[in-house]
């Protein structure tokens, strides 16, 4: 998601922002898909940084599938967006392209 976005800054914020403005139909389900996010990003950062996953001690198993089962489900929904838009798609070496698709993804 942050090499989709082009990502700079913030990736937590941005990722979780980014993603729910783009993906929901309504307030409430931006604001579900925002908490799947963050959460998926504080995994994400417990993993990385060798602590405990404080998600896995509150959840049941099926809580956790389930999690994963939307994110998965976001992932593949932007990545269809992108690849529909060709306008968003860059490359690492088209400074301009990525700057552009960056405040594209900013300004949802």
């Amino acid at each position: 998601m942050e090499c989709l976005f082009a990502i700079k800054e913030k990736h937590s914020n941005q990722i979780r922002d980014i993603t729910s403005k783009l993906l929901a139909n309504d307030s409430s389900e931006e604001q579900q898909i925002a908490s799947d996010v963050g959460e998926a990003y504080g995994i994400r950062s417990d993993i990385d940084h060798g602590g405990e996953i404080k998600y896995f001690r509150d959840l049941e198993k099926e809580e956790v599938k389930e999690l994963s089962e939307r994110l998965d489900d976001y992932v593949r929904q932007t990545i269809k967006y992108v690849l529909n838009n060709s306008e968003l798609n860059y490359t690492m070496h088209d400074i301009e392209h990525k700057a552009y698709t960056r405040k594209y993804f900013k300004d949802l």
